[in-house]
Order: C-alpha cells, then structure tokens, then sequence
C-alpha cells in the first residue's frame, strides 16, 4: 500500500497524501502544497480527498453531506 500514484501531473504517491494528512493537512490542496506543488489538472483531487478522509480520527469529518 502507498505505492499507487495519485497525482500523475505531480508524481505524488498515495502515502505521501496519508502522511500529509496525518501531519494536519485537510484538503488536497494543503497536502500538494505541504509538498511543494499544487493540484494541475484536478482528476487526482476527488481521490486525495476520499485518502485524507481516511485518515481523519474516527468520527471526524470535514466535509459536509448533502
């Protein structure tokens, strides 16, 4: 696990978004710019987000349901 590209415009790797995100990073946006970058072509931001999520603490979310 933490192989998979997510962000092919970045070369950013799905255990870099995880580690972003446990490091406080809450959005894609934050993560990419935690390491330098920012989102290109936006197909990689539904997918970093849907990883950060996952690393959120149990029973904390940020994002509003519809």
């Amino acid at each position: 696990m933490g192989r998979m590209i997510v962000c092919s415009c970045n070369v950013i790797r799905e255990e870099e978004i995880r580690d972003a995100a446990r490091k406080g990073c809450r959005t894609p946006e934050a993560a990419y710019a935690s390491m330098g970058c920012e989102p290109q072509c936006g197909c990689c931001l539904d997918f970093a987000d849907e990883i950060i999520d996952e690393e959120l603490p149990k029973g904390q979310t940020l994002r509003a349901v519809a």
